[in-house]
């Protein structure tokens, strides 16, 4: 319960942090981070230190025998460590009778030692499979390590922990901020708009922002879409009044879940890497669950238009030609045209790469695939190259910085990168305290504490709801979805990475990431954008932006209950 006690107060301490004293969240981040390393109770970083040394008793034969998870050694004393138990018994044991289990002398006799501490300590019969030997020179050895540096190691672990996270989504994330600048700045998201509003023609304007708006959302920050976006909403609302309202939840609708669903969007980055997925299989699963979402919010945007009116502010001009409404979605000066076939280049590479690769490997890796090993080695290198998140999106920036190039001179495009790198580094320095937040928790023994308190949540689909409301109620006390997202999964990452699941871990991760849409109120910045943008009122907006994300978060998470009960992906 002590570890359950220092989690629940390090969560506390993020959302305190950042809603009472109004501290920015990497901060609050920090601060938590550091109260739940320096609150580590002793058996939880011993355990840690010595994760490598215990050796597990995988089974116990009747006749005094057993099954050990690794080697030990002859002559050497060893202390036994139940897994009830915070630290382990004071009897010593010696092994004999070794014999070989793949490769190793996994079998072994333990034997209790006369001049031990408790000469009359358990029996052989106490042991129970998961109980674990550690040789006693190990222990000590750790046990004096934190009694001496049981403090001074809190920076470097704070830092280990940020570093190690920078690693794994720090180059994805610069590499989408550049892509997301190049695009807007280009012409290029400008062109993939009037694509879509030929496409779908200028009366369905509404899909079409909704569309463009979850594209878009992937590589660039809803706050900037909406920016992008709203011009034309307003443009068309004042030739259409009566569809106000459907023209603004289109855009909230469609950039909304795509910020909390498809990477290398920050949030759901930190969530794939928390939880061992492929950015392919978090993109693909994104992809569908996002897109259903959003429909369930257009669908909630048409029937909110029937019986609500809004006038958006600036949308008085009926005058305004076709041109004119072309010209209105975008923020910033029109560069010249972009085929739209090149714009949408740099967002379906990512898609159709990094989407390819994981359905290729799960083919390959399926007992029903008539290809044998040596017939896969060929592609498998070509697909290990193009399921790398890095090279994928590496060849996307690059690409979206030459439509850039054509639009602008290198004068100006030098400032544009340069801001895009700053907001960037913004982002990924709260994702990697998030991820450093994650480490600690992790390092505290999160997931025994809680395989403790609920024994069946990881082997049932309980861990997805679980997921969801977390994730839910972290966001609906702070106000933010990335901090929801980055503190949540620090919680269940645990329980998650390196245990058996019914189902694929995407799973939780989607879960993670509709919870994240649950009830956005007065405390979210988004909130507050889309009210003064578009001249809605507090109540207006509680019914349109706050409720459509709350049912499109819920409609994402039957869906991905669904999803891991049908189509469990193991």
């Amino acid at each position: 319960m002590v570890v359950l006690a220092v989690a629940g107060i390090g969560v506390a301490l993020v959302v305190l942090t950042i809603l009472v004293l109004r501290l920015h969240p990497f901060l609050g981040l920090l601060l938590a981070t550091l109260f739940v390393l320096a609150l580590t109770p002793k058996s939880s970083w011993l355990n840690l230190q010595l994760a490598d040394q215990l050796q597990r008793i995988e089974r116990v034969s009747s006749d005094g025998l057993v099954l050990l998870s690794g080697a030990v050694v002859v002559d050497e004393d060893y202390l036994w460590w139940p897994t009830d138990s915070d630290q382990p018994s004071p009897s010593f044991w010696r092994f004999q009778n070794l014999d070989w289990v793949d490769s190793k002398q996994r079998w072994a006799r333990p034997a209790a030692i006369e001049d031990s501490s408790d000469p009359n300590g358990p029996s052989i019969a106490t042991f129970g499979v998961g109980d674990s030997f550690i040789l006693r020179s190990d222990y000590e050895q750790a046990l004096h390590a934190w009694q001496q540096a049981r403090f001074t190691t809190v920076l470097p672990r704070l830092a280990k922990g940020i570093s190690d996270t920078f690693q794994r989504i720090g180059l994805p994330i610069i590499l989408a901020a550049i892509i997301g600048a190049c695009l807007l700045h280009s012409g290029a998201a400008h062109s993939l708009i009037l694509a879509l509003s030929r496409l779908l023609g200028q009366q369905r304007l509404a899909p079409t922002l909704m569309i463009s708006g979850f594209v878009l959302g992937i590589p660039i920050y809803f706050d900037t879409v909406f920016y992008l976006l709203l011009p034309l909403a307003k443009v068309f609302a004042a030739r259409h009044k009566t569809k106000a309202v459907l023209v603004v939840m289109s855009i909230i609708v469609g950039a909304t879940m795509a910020h909390s669903l498809v990477p290398p969007t920050p949030g759901p980055l930190l969530v794939a890497s928390q939880l061992g997925i492929s950015l392919g299989a978090a993109m693909l699963g994104g992809l569908v669950v996002g897109g259903t979402a959003s429909l369930a919010g257009y669908l909630y945007a048409v029937w909110c238009n029937h019986w609500m009116s809004i006038s958006i502010l600036g949308s008085t001009d009926t005058t305004c030609s076709s041109d004119q409404i072309a010209d209105e979605t975008a923020s910033v000066p029109s560069p010249p045209k972009v085929h739209a076939l090149m714009a949408g280049l740099p967002l379906l590479i990512p898609i159709i790469c990094l989407g390819g690769a994981e359905i290729y490997k799960h083919l390959s890796l399926s007992p029903n695939s008539a290809q044998s090993d040596q017939t896969l080695q060929a592609p498998d290198g070509l697909w290990l190259l193009f399921g790398d998140p890095n090279f994928v999106l590496l060849i996307s920036a690059a690409l979206s910085y030459l439509l850039l190039r054509r639009a602008v001179s290198s004068k100006e495009s030098t400032p544009l990168i340069a801001k895009a790198l700053s907001d960037a580094g913004v982002i990924l320095l709260l994702t990697c305290a998030g991820g450093a937040f994650g480490t600690a928790l992790g390092q505290l023994g999160v997931a025994g504490a809680l395989a403790e308190l609920a024994p069946n949540l990881t082997a049932t689909y309980s861990l997805l709801p679980a997921a969801f409301l977390l994730t839910g109620l972290i966001r609906v006390a702070q106000g933010s979805a990335t901090v929801a997202m980055i503190t949540s999964v620090g919680i269940v990452s645990p329980l998650v990475v390196g245990q058996t699941l019914p189902f694929h871990p995407v799973y939780v991760a989607l879960a993670i990431g509709s919870g994240s849409k649950l009830m956005p109120w007065m405390n979210d910045s988004g909130f507050w954008q889309v009210s003064t943008m578009t001249g809605m009122s507090v109540q207006q907006t509680l019914k349109t932006f706050s409720a459509a994300l709350t049912l499109m978060g819920c409609v994402g998470f039957l869906v991905t209950l669904l999803g891991a009960w049908l189509l469990p992906l193991i």
